[in-house]
């Protein structure tokens, strides 16, 4: 009798123990569903959040969130006061037969003893398998759950308009003077965003062939001089490349007289490509001659499979602003041949940039 309540006041402490430390313990266990997102990647309304979205299923038992206690902490709680009950009945019924030793004959009071402790261990066998099957379900309750999350792409669709980037940092905005730097307003999912329109400025009159730089971009926001560059937004989502060639398609005229002979010279090419994209590898230094007869498009640049994707700039010579040496003030020049003859009046050409769906 003594070694049984021995063991039931083991179990008690066990129990308590155990109750307590699921009782401090938290659980967390991180369900997402999906989501599929539609629209460009330019800048433009978030889009509408979506109505039929992966879930969880609700049958079987649900998983505890933070800060929720664990379900064994009642179970064992239970148990533990079961035990005590049990133990405070063992201990009774021990004073009653202890007592009666001196009232009744022996054989009775074997036989009460007995009945006593064959209750007594069916009662801490009931309290085991009690306990045990509490800690089967917590233990159910504690393994993981996987959730497989998601989201789809598709073609940007082109909606919305991509606004001048700086030519030497892609993922900044500026607004370079629209007099140099013109917005196209393009949409579309590849697109030309912003085409540069060279001014070769006010020029004395000379008798001998001459050469002028055009004058460089400025920015309205820093004031800082920029490149000379074209904007290509692509959007698709195919990586299959594109490319950009230019053509003159007009002379420098001032509406009657023609500067005979004149060209520009495109040098210092270089990408690039905002955050995360690749720029293209294909540039291409060239001249831009008024031809009547010939074809005189002429390639700037090529981005191949996987590259100008998202938003790319296309430069003519670098600024000092990065610490690279300065090639811009020099990179774009019109050269006019001596026996053109000049009036004092303002030329203009036509160039025409275009933009391919392929390499």
């Amino acid at each position: 009798m003594k070694k049984l309540k021995t063991s039931f006041c083991i179990l008690f402490l066990c129990m308590m123990v155990n109750t307590l430390t699921v009782y401090a313990e938290d659980r967390e266990v991180g369900i997402g569903g999906g989501i599929t997102f539609k629209g460009s990647a330019d800048i433009g309304p978030a889009p509408s959040p979506p109505q039929n979205t992966d879930k969880i299923s609700n049958n079987g038992p649900s998983l505890p969130q933070t800060g929720q206690k664990s379900d064994m902490v009642l179970p064992s709680a239970g148990c533990g006061i079961l035990l005590f009950a049990g133990w405070l009945v063992l201990v009774k019924n021990d004073e009653i037969v202890y007592k009666e030793v001196y009232i009744n004959n022996i054989k009775i009071l074997e036989e009460k003893n007995m009945k006593c402790s064959k209750k007594l261990v069916a009662f801490a066998l009931a309290a085991t398998m009690l306990f045990g099957n509490a800690i089967g379900a917590s233990a159910a309750n504690q393994g993981g759950t996987t959730t497989e999350n998601k989201i789809t792409f598709q073609s940007g669709g082109g909606s919305d308009v991509t606004p001048p980037a700086d030519p030497e940092k892609p993922d900044i905005t500026i607004s370079p003077d629209p007099d140099k730097e013109k917005p196209t307003g393009n949409i579309g999912e590849l697109r030309l965003d912003v085409v540069p329109v060279f001014d070769f400025g006010t020029q004395d009159i000379t008798t001998t062939a001459k050469s002028y730089f055009a004058i460089l971009p400025v920015d309205a926001v820093s004031r800082e001089k920029v490149p000379y560059y074209v904007q290509v937004t692509d959007v698709r989502g195919t990586g299959a490349g594109w490319s950009l060639t230019a053509k003159m398609t007009s002379q420098f005229s001032d509406g009657t007289n023609l500067l005979a002979g004149a060209k520009i010279d495109l040098s210092n090419i270089t990408s690039k490509a905002q955050t995360g994209s690749t720029a293209p590898s294909g540039l291409f230094e060239g001249t831009l001659e008024y031809d009547e007869v010939n074809d005189s498009t002429v390639k700037i640049a090529t981005a191949a499979v996987n590259e100008g994707m998202g938003v790319t700039t296309i430069r003519f010579g670098d600024t000092a602003r990065n610490g690279d040496t300065p090639t811009a003030d020099e990179s774009v020049k019109l050269t006019i041949p001596a026996s053109t003859q000049v009036y004092a009046n303002t030329y203009k050409a036509t160039i025409k940039w275009t933009l391919g769906a392929t390499p």
